[in-house]
């Protein structure tokens, strides 16, 4: 680990060719630059270890100081007084040195001696001034100063929501500059606040027209073409119900349930709108959904991975609309075990769309309800029995129960917040979630089974040492761990 210069490294990995010597070169300067090593003065290049040095992210403090949060596991952060900042602000990547070491309980402190890698600043803040010049005050406060903004107002009043860029950062003895890139509005009018909070985390509102032209084309006529170009199996015919919140938009699964053997076993249908075949690989849709990786609901607006007239319309399993799906079919006994299995690309037509809170009542013998949707009764008694056999059995080999209440917010038209209601699952969740579980278990084993490379959603063993710990405290109620601990099973 002594420093050593580019021909030294060349000679120590044996790299030879003109090629292979500037690519050598070009991974040295790019690892500089990240912070995975350092090069002295005298040209020569050496890890961080043992000098001192550390890299990771800023974090800043609303009183003027920050932390380092060192990318290295296992490492205690590291303080840095604002003398020591360097012009350094929250979220910065940077490389710290320390100035002396933790000891009798004291925290490490450091200087920041390289930013590398500046944060996109983009700044959520209150406005406080003129037309002609003013200040912002961010919302988190982490960015721990006021932003002067010698530009004007852009047309900002005091009190609006307003977005800031970064012209000029601080220093020592000067605050930063910024400019005003959006004014979102006045931060008591209804919605602002949760625009505020979209724009901090950079969450998009609108769809680039790439993808919009590409969602544009899609219509309904491809999906009966679909039937007989790719051999999908037509399920048109088969009762098929979505359940879902009263206010869901994007109804992506749906359930089906016939009883088989005499009435003594089931046939479970799970079907998943067929998401894939709109979102092909390389495309502009795809590539937006990457970069978004999920929707984001917040209490009064949906931000949506995909397009509205892909989640809403197109991949939404609406009632009496045909729809693109994959089928999996599950066929149980009386007591609940699964018998065998299938799955494969589908198309199907919801027959009615009901709401958790309806089969709930209609499940406890509401009559209204089961008059008006008697076609689908028995079957709903038969998916609140089916459910209760496939949860004792998980409950038998071990699996948790976490039932926790749900917590929503009531708003009135404007945006403001009326109640919270808390929202406790019934038989219904219970139903959709045991036939989820068994689904996603049926189609994992598949796979495993196969050997073939996939993604799973597991959860990791305890380490050995919160079992210990585990053992010692059950004891206390004379429970026993018996046997090897690292041979252990859920239940």
């Amino acid at each position: 680990y002594k420093p050593a210069t580019l021909e030294g490294l060349q000679r120590a990995l044996n790299v030879t060719g003109d090629e292979d010597i500037k690519e050598l070169y070009r991974i040295l300067e790019s690892m500089e630059k990240e912070g995975s090593l350092v090069k002295t003065l005298q040209g020569r290049y050496t890890p961080l270890r043992g000098l001192g040095l550390y890299v990771g992210e800023l974090q800043g403090h609303s009183q003027g100081y920050a932390f380092l949060i060192p990318d290295a596991p296992g490492e205690q952060d590291v303080f840095i007084s604002r003398d020591n900042l360097g012009g350094a602000m929250h979220k910065d990547r940077v490389l710290v040195r320390l100035l002396k070491k933790s000891h009798d309980g004291k925290r490490r402190e450091g200087e920041v001696i390289r930013i590398l890698k500046r944060s996109n600043l983009k700044i959520v803040a209150t406005y406080r001034g003129n037309r002609r010049s003013g200040t912002a005050l961010p919302d988190d406060r982490r960015f721990f100063s006021e932003i002067l903004i010698p530009g004007g107002s852009h047309g900002a009043k005091p009190g609006d929501k307003i977005v800031v860029g970064i012209t000029r950062r601080p220093d020592r003895f000067n605050l930063p500059e910024g400019e005003i890139i959006e004014v979102i509005g006045p931060e008591n009018e209804p919605g602002v606040d949760i625009t505020s909070i979209q724009k901090k985390y950079g969450l998009p509102s609108v769809f680039p027209a790439k993808v919009l032209k590409e969602v544009e084309k899609l219509d309904e006529q491809h999906i009966l073409e679909a039937l007989e170009v790719e051999g999908r199996k037509d399920l048109r015919s088969l009762p098929v119900i979505t359940i879902d919140d009263a206010d869901a938009k994007d109804l992506d699964d749906a359930i089906s349930l016939e009883r088989i053997e005499h009435g003594h076993g089931y046939r479970l249908g799970v079907h998943i709108a067929d998401v894939s075949y709109y979102v092909q690989e390389g495309s502009a849709v795809d590539r937006e959904a990457a970069k978004r990786a999920t929707s984001v609901y917040l209490p009064d607006r949906v931000i949506p991975m995909l397009p509205p007239k892909l989640s809403n319309e197109i991949c939404s399993l609406n009632p009496g609309s045909p729809r693109l799906a994959i089928s999996v079919f599950m066929e149980l006994d009386s007591k609940g075990e699964l018998q065998k299995y299938s799955f494969f690309p589908s198309i199907i037509t919801s027959d009615r769309r009901l709401t958790y809170s309806e089969v709930n009542q209609i499940i406890d013998g509401n009559k209204n309800l089961r008059e008006r949707h008697e076609k689908h009764v028995q079957t709903l008694l038969d998916m609140d029995l089916l459910a209760g056999l496939l949860k004792e059995n998980r409950i038998r080999r071990g699996a948790l129960d976490f039932n926790f209440p749900e917590a929503k917010l009531k708003l009135d038209e404007h945006g403001r917040p009326l109640d919270i209601q808390i929202k406790r699952g019934g038989h219904t969740e219970s139903i959709i979630e045991e036939f989820m579980l068994l689904c996603n278990e049926v189609i994992a084993s598949h796979f495993f089974n196969l050997k073939t490379p996939f993604i799973y959603r597991v959860h990791d063993r305890p380490d050995d040492d919160k079992l210990y710990i585990l053992r010692d405290f059950l004891s206390l109620f004379d429970i026993k761990l018996k046997g090897d601990l690292s041979e252990i099973s859920p239940r």
